[in-house]
C-alpha cells in the first residue's frame, strides 16, 4: 500500500462512481416511485418495500463484502457491484409483477453494498494509504450530491419518457460508472513523495532498511 496522495483526477474518476451509483440506486425508487405506481397499480409498500430488501441485503452481506474487499481489493469489488447495480437497472425495467420487482432489489442490495462507500474507501486507501483522508471527504461529498443531481433529472426523463425507459437510462449512466473504474487498475494517478519531502525521505529509509536486511539476509 502506498503512503502517498491522489491526483485530483484520481479522487474526481472515483467520486463520480459515487456520484452515479448513488443517484441509480438510493434515490431512484424516491423519484419514480409515483410513475410506477400510476401504471402498474402497485401498493407503496410494494413499490418502495424494494429499497427496504435492498438495504436489509446490504446489511446481511456486510461481512462477506468486506472479506472480498479485503482480498481482492476495492477497484474489483467496486466494479463487480457496479455491473450488478446495471444488470439489475435492466431486469427492474422489465419486471410486471410484484414478484418480479421485489425479487431484483436482493441484487440490486449487493451491488449497493460492494460499489458505495466501503469499496470506494478501500480502494483509496490501498492506493494513498494515511494519504486518503482528504480523498475521502472529498468522495462523500460528490457522492452526497447525487440527490441533488438526480431528482430533477428523474424528474425531467419522467417528462420525456415512461419510468421503465428512464431506469434504462440509469442503467446506462451505470455503464457510465463502470467506466470511471478501468483507468487507475494499474495504479495511474497516484502522485510519488516529491524529493525532499518527509514522504519521500521516509519512503527512501524504508527502502535502505529493506535492502540492508536482505544484504545480511535478516528476514523483515
Amino acid at each position: 500500500m502506498t503512503d502517498g496522495y491522489l491526483t485530483g483526477r484520481t479522487i474526481f474518476c472515483i467520486g463520480m462512481t459515487q456520484f452515479i451509483n448513488w443517484g441509480i440506486t438510493f434515490y431512484m425508487p424516491g423519484v419514480f416511485g409515483s410513475a410506477i405506481m400510476l401504471d402498474t397499480g402497485w401498493s407503496p409498500v410494494v413499490t418502495f418495500s424494494g429499497l427496504t430488501i435492498a438495504m436489509l441485503v446490504m446489511g446481511l452481506v456486510s461481512p462477506l463484502a468486506g472479506a472480498l474487499i479485503a482480498r481482492t481489493g476495492g477497484r474489483t469489488m467496486m466494479m463487480a457491484g457496479t455491473f450488478a447495480i446495471i444488470i439489475g437497472c435492466f431486469l427492474m425495467a422489465f419486471t410486471h409483477s410484484t414478484t418480479s420487482w421485489v425479487a431484483v432489489w436482493p441484487l440490486m442490495g449487493a451491488g449497493m453494498r460492494l460499489a458505495l462507500y466501503d469499496a470506494a474507501f478501500a480502494l483509496l486507501v490501498e492506493t494513498a494509504g494515511a494519504g486518503a483522508r482528504r480523498a475521502i471527504t472529498l468522495v462523500t461529498l460528490l457522492g452526497g450530491l447525487a440527490s441533488v443531481a438526480f431528482w430533477p433529472a428523474g424528474a425531467a426523463l419522467l417528462h420525456i419518457t415512461d419510468w421503465r425507459h428512464a431506469i434504462i437510462v440509469y442503467g446506462c449512466a451505470g455503464i457510465v460508472s463502470l467506466l470511471f473504474c478501468p483507468p487507475f487498475r494499474q495504479g495511474i494517478g497516484v502522485n510519488l513523495p516529491l524529493p525532499g519531502s518527509p514522504l519521500f525521505r521516509r519512503s527512501e529509509q524504508q527502502k535502505t532498511e529493506k535492502h540492508s536486511s536482505a544484504a545480511c539476509g535478516t528476514p523483515r
